[in-house]
């Protein structure tokens, strides 16, 4: 019933926190590619609803921001800022 709804906050969430980390490494890759990074990032929130472990959620949650960085940016260390505006983002809303 709200699922639509948790993907999509998902989807924007996902694109704002790419967007940020585009701007701490002073890097301006393609809208196209960020876009794209944060379906798959929003799409991912699927794995919720799924019955799997607390480990496999976590080695699939890093599988997967890794897959986002390397379509975004092609640069691992994105992937530090990337986890940094997340929890910052995360934070703020909660």
């Amino acid at each position: 019933m709200y699922i639509e709804l948790i993907i999509i906050f998902n989807i924007y969430i996902d694109f704002l926190v790419l967007l940020m980390s585009s701007i701490m490494i002073h890097q301006k890759p393609k809208m196209k590619r960020i876009i794209i990074s944060s379906f798959i990032g929003g799409l991912s929130s699927i794995l919720l609803f799924f019955n799997i472990t607390i480990l496999e959620l976590l080695v699939a949650s890093f599988l997967i921001s890794t897959i986002l960085i390397k379509i975004s940016f092609n640069n691992i260390k994105a992937l530090i800022y990337f986890y940094l505006n997340a929890i910052t983002i995360g934070g703020i809303i909660f």
